[in-house]
């Protein structure tokens, strides 16, 4: 029953979190109207896109950085859920534009967490090989609330990191534990690492691989291990002065 229990919440997990990675490109869209369906923006394909960063009303962006590095485009951001709703769905969305401001393609950013509380912070974040004709992006932040979470979640658990440097192979790593104090089992166990440099910018997000004592689930009270891997950071590894880490684990449907 467990096994069945954890397959089933790990389905529909995987699936709210991936369901924002085929939406069409936004044109320049109210904050408070529909994304586009599909059908609408295969219209619009042509039409340009101004670059900068869209978000809709509820979301507060507390930092973020963007550009490009070594070939690499990048966006990073801390953001806050102050919509007053919980987030059943995040589509954080980069458009790489040519020098006309016409989309050349796009790349999720979207984080893992879903059915995020109000006033919960939560990162997002891609780096990706600038395309051929790459100028500039567009950045869309964007949202599917909800009166109600789908998933019981526990976030903001305590999270120690215990060492952080360049690897034998020269990736970045961060790794740490994450206490479930929640008092109830979890699933699902979560964690964001985001690395910061001079000037407190944002230099690098990405999930951490979790392990815990049984497999697919974090029981109350235990500790949870994770090792972030960064194949990307902005800047020299050097310049790194600090790593921050978000833990979250959800209840099992009906818990």
């Amino acid at each position: 029953m467990c096994h069945r229990l954890m397959v089933l919440l790990g389905v529909v997990l995987i699936l709210v979190a991936c369901q924002g990675e085929d939406r069409p490109a936004p044109t320049e869209t109210p904050s408070n109207t529909p994304v586009p369906t599909e059908e609408e923006a295969a219209s619009v394909e042509l039409v340009p896109l101004t670059p900068g960063l869209k978000q809709r009303d509820g979301l507060t962006v507390l930092a973020h950085s963007e550009g490009v590095s070594g070939g690499t485009v990048y966006f990073f951001a801390e953001v806050r859920n102050d919509s007053g709703q919980y987030l059943s769905q995040i589509d954080a969305l980069i458009y790489p534009l040519d020098a006309d401001n016409l989309k050349l393609g796009q790349v999720s950013a979207a984080p893992l967490m879903t059915d995020i509380p109000p006033s919960q912070v939560f990162y997002v974040g891609a780096a990706f090989a600038a395309p051929e004709g790459y100028a500039d992006t567009q950045r869309w932040l964007w949202y599917t609330p909800a009166e109600q979470p789908t998933l019981r979640g526990h976030f903001g658990l305590p999270v120690i990191i215990e060492t952080r440097g360049v690897d034998e192979n020269g990736l970045y790593v961060v790794s740490g534990t994450a206490q479930n104090d929640s008092g109830v089992d979890l699933y699902y166990p979560l964690v964001d690492v985001a690395l910061i440099g001079p000037d407190d910018d944002l230099v690098g997000v990405t999930h951490a691989a979790v392990s815990t004592e049984r497999e697919g689930v974090w029981p109350a009270g235990t500790t949870a291990h994770f090792t972030a891997l960064f194949r990307f950071l902005v800047g020299s590894p050097e310049q790194v002065t600090d790593a921050r880490a978000l833990a979250a684990g959800y209840e099992a449907p009906g818990g």
